[in-house]
């Protein structure tokens, strides 16, 4: 959840973040902060990154400079064969510096690329900022239109005189820095109707005209490996549950099919704990980076229903056994709340995370399981 800023303004105007921005951008990425200004002649481009530290043996800086590039990124990337010392930040750094600024390489290069982000690149040699958000829109980026120019960044402070939107998520936009009214679109598949619209409504917005190029298609979209076509009620019915549930959970395609699955979620549960920064806040504040860190450094959204139980018991696989696992849980005050001799908190969800982490502490009791109860008033 970094926090991420370009903004691009005219030679008429100066580019000053206020202190207000900073502020939330910070509140995204505290662990490190850094900006930077490039002159390329026809204005300026002031980066801004600041990073939570999730992975890596050491924290990424951001905006990251490389060969003639700069780089700012922000999420998650699957099914990559990175070493885990690394972040998936530095990872791309490296594949972009193989890129060679080539637009063709930076599309087989996004084409790569499956997993929550959003990323902006500039090519300082022909002055191109290219940026994108992943296909599915799971990661913010908004675009804004300011009096001098436009801007790029997770998440915006509200100020006047400035037009602001969630940018599509269609695929990979580039800019020519020496004319701000056009635009180019590599979307990721071809546009439909209704894509084809939200492309009208940006242009509308920024002030520049979008013209669409070739598609990236990407394999993991267009392509499908698994496949499972089945019907429940194809299989014999049996009246006790128990003996429903047995029956289904022996039939050979269900079998596999939930052997499949439960790979699938280890391997990504297993990846993603793997590569978790090794030293918690407190730690990395304290600056104690030789000793181990034996806090706890994974933390799950926790309702206590049967997803998020699932994912804590996988993550207890691979998070060493001396280091505990939060478990985060939200309650919103009961509409009972009036009478202050009843409970404010004992609503659903807080119940049946009681419920559920109790479990979890019988099925692995050498784990120590902090619930964190987050209160919230109306």
């Amino acid at each position: 959840m970094c926090g991420i800023l370009c903004s691009v303004v005219d030679n008429d105007h100066s580019f000053n973040i206020s202190t207000a921005q900073k502020g939330i951008l910070k509140n995204r990425g505290p662990d490190v902060q850094d900006e930077m200004v490039i002159d390329y002649g026809f204005g300026k481009i002031f980066f801004a990154g600041c990073v939570l530290w999730q992975q890596g043996e050491s924290v990424q800086k951001q905006p990251v400079v490389e060969d003639d590039f700069i780089f700012l990124f922000n999420g998650d990337i699957y099914n990559t064969s990175k070493p885990e010392s690394i972040s998936d930040t530095t990872w791309l750094a490296e594949r972009l510096a193989e890129c060679r600024c080539e637009e063709q390489n930076i599309l087989k290069m996004l084409k790569r690329l499956e997993g929550p982000h959003c990323l902006v690149i500039y090519d300082k040699r022909d002055q191109i900022l290219y940026f994108s958000r992943d296909a599915l829109g799971r990661n913010s980026l908004i675009i804004e239109r300011i009096p001098n120019g436009f801007q790029l960044l997770s998440t915006s402070h509200f100020e006047n005189e400035k037009i602001s939107l969630e940018l599509p998520p269609l695929g990979l936009y580039r800019i020519k820095l020496n004319d701000l009214t056009s635009c180019v679109l590599h979307p990721w598949q071809h546009l439909n109707n209704y894509a084809t619209q939200l492309v009208r409504n940006l242009d509308l917005a920024i002030g520049w005209k979008t013209t669409v190029e070739s598609p990236i298609l990407p394999d993991w979209i267009l392509n499908c490996k698994l496949q499972f076509s089945y019907n429940f009620y194809h299989f014999p019915y049996v009246k006790n549950n128990e003996d429903l549930y047995k029956n289904l959970i022996a039939q050979s395609e269900i079998k596999e099919t939930l052997s499949i699955i439960h790979t699938l979620l280890s391997d990504s549960i297993k990846n993603r704990v793997k590569n978790t920064a090794p030293l918690c806040r407190l730690c990395l504040q304290q600056l104690n980076i030789s000793l181990a860190c034996r806090h706890a450094k994974l933390c799950i959204l926790f309702s206590g229903g049967i997803d998020c139980t699932i994912l804590a018991l996988l993550a207890n696989q691979y998070v060493p056994v001396n280091e505990p696992i939060e478990l985060i849980n939200v309650a919103f005050e009961s509409v009972k709340g009036q009478n202050i001799s009843e409970k404010l908190w004992d609503v659903p969800d807080r119940i049946t995370s009681l419920v559920s982490v109790n479990e979890l502490k019988q099925l692995c009791p050498e784990r120590r399981w902090n619930l964190l109860e987050v209160n919230i008033r109306f």
